[in-house]
């Protein structure tokens, strides 16, 4: 077989995986025991929350993927009627900017959200962003 046959197959093989997207998995865990939460609404911004933001529902394992638009280097994550364990306020920065994550760390080594809000913790999964969320406590649902 001619190279240039060779070239032309190999190419074609290669094509469709140089067009796929990027994906990020968000995996939400119970901040409180560190089991995958189900059912759980994931809202994520990319570019730092801009407009409505792109929806996910966790599935039985707690996670929910996301194609990244091509170009966005930056994410904003968080979960729908479910309490963020990622903390407080922080001196001299807003929610938005105290929880904007890099897509490239995520695709490249992962990424673990703090928890303060339980004793659970997670190892950094390549590809996956966790994210340590709680159910409402009776009193927090009365305020919504």
């Amino acid at each position: 077989m001619p190279l240039s046959r060779v070239v032309l197959a190999l190419s074609l093989f290669a094509a469709p995986a140089a067009l796929s997207q990027q994906q990020i998995t968000v995996k939400a865990l119970d901040a409180r025991n560190g089991h995958p939460l189900k059912n759980v609404t994931i809202d994520i911004w990319f570019e730092h929350a801009r407009g409505v933001p792109r929806q996910s529902t966790t599935g039985a394992d707690g996670t929910a993927v996301f194609t990244v638009p091509e170009g966005e280097r930056t994410f904003l994550a968080a979960g729908e009627f479910i309490a963020d364990c990622r903390g407080g306020n922080v001196a001299g920065k807003d929610y938005i900017h105290r929880n904007v994550y890099s897509v490239d760390e995520v695709l490249m080594a992962g990424t673990v959200g703090t928890n303060q809000c339980g004793k659970a913790t997670a190892q950094p999964i390549r590809g996956t962003f966790t994210l340590f969320l709680r159910p409402l406590h009776w009193w927090e649902k009365l305020h919504d």
